[in-house]
C-alpha cells in the first residue's frame, strides 16, 4: 500500500510519497501452502512530459488496465488534462473503475485506485484528488491532504505538527503558519508525514517533488544521487539546491 501527501504552501507545492509497492504471492508446499508479502521499492510519483503536472497515486497501481490512463496523462498530446482539471472530471480514470476492474458490478474498493494532482498549468494551478469514478476535486483550505494505507499515520502526524506550532504563539493561525513556510520546512513537514506512515506496515522510504512557477524539481531524485553521504550533508545540500531552484 501506500502514504500520499500533498501540500500547498505560500510558494508552491510539495507531492510526497513512500518507496514501496507490496506484492503477494503463495508457495504450495503440496499439503500446506504459505501466503507471503515482498515489499518492492517503487516510485509512485510521475511527472508529465511537459512538466506541468505531477501525480501520486495509491491503491491498485500495477495491473495493466491502471497503465494505459498513466500513459495518457504523462503525454499531453494524447491527454488533455488540464482541460479534464477544468471541467472537474476524468472519465478515463471511471471508465478505468467501472468496465475494466468492476466489470460495470459493484464497487471493489480493493480494486480501486486514488490520484493526487499537483498542477501547475495556468488556469488551475493546484493540487487535487482524482476519486475512483473521476471526479477532480481541488485541495482547499490550508491545502494538506493525506492518502492511502498510511493516511492516518500520516494525519495524527500532520495535525500534531500543526497544533504545536499554533501553541508556541509564534503563529496567528494554521493559514499564518502556512504561508510563512520556506520550501525546505514545507518539505521536511511532508517528508515527517510519510515517515509517520512509516508506522503503516506497508510503506517504506520517501519520495517528492516541489511543484511552482519556475517548474517541478525532482527532490526524490537529488536525495538518492546523494544517499553515500550523511543526512546532515545531503539536508544541506537540499536547501541550497532548493535556493538555487527558487533563483532560477
Amino acid at each position: 500500500m501506500t502514504t500520499l501527501v500533498g501540500m500547498k504552501y505560500d510558494g508552491g507545492i510539495i507531492l510526497a510519497s513512500d518507496l514501496a509497492m507490496t506484492r503477494s504471492f503463495t508457495e504450495d508446499y503440496g499439503d500446506f501452502t504459505i501466503r507471503r508479502r515482498i515489499i518492492i521499492p517503487t516510485r509512485k510519483i510521475h511527472v508529465s512530459e511537459d512538466g506541468n503536472l505531477a501525480l501520486a497515486a495509491t491503491g491498485r497501481v500495477g495491473d495493466d488496465p491502471f497503465q494505459d490512463p498513466l500513459h495518457d496523462i504523462l503525454k499531453p498530446t494524447d491527454l488533455d488534462m488540464n482541460g479534464r482539471i477544468s471541467k472537474g472530471d476524468f472519465p478515463e480514470f471511471r471508465d478505468l473503475h467501472v468496465y475494466k476492474r468492476w466489470d460495470r458490478e459493484v464497487a471493489d474498493n480493493d480494486n480501486t485506485s486514488i490520484l493526487l494532482l499537483a498542477s501547475r498549468y495556468k488556469d488551475n494551478q493546484g493540487l487535487y484528488v482524482v476519486s475512483p469514478l473521476g471526479k477532480i476535486s481541488p485541495v482547499n483550505g490550508y491545502g494538506i491532504k493525506a492518502k492511502g494505507s498510511g493516511q492516518e499515520h500520516a494525519e495524527r502526524f500532520l495535525s500534531g505538527a500543526l497544533e504545536a506550532k499554533i501553541q508556541s504563539g509564534a503563529f496567528l493561525s494554521v493559514k499564518h503558519f502556512m504561508d510563512q513556510l520556506t520550501s525546505y520546512e514545507a518539505l521536511q513537514l511532508a517528508r515527517g508525514a510519510v515517515e509517520a506512515g512509516a508506522t503503516d506496515p506497508h510503506t517504506r522510504y520517501w519520495d517528492a517533488v516541489l511543484v511552482d512557477n519556475k517548474g517541478i524539481l525532482d527532490v526524490g531524485e537529488f536525495y538518492r544521487q546523494k544517499s553515500a553521504e550523511s543526512e546532515e550533508n545531503i539536508m544541506e545540500g537540499l536547501k541550497g539546491r532548493l535556493a538555487s531552484h527558487e533563483k532560477d
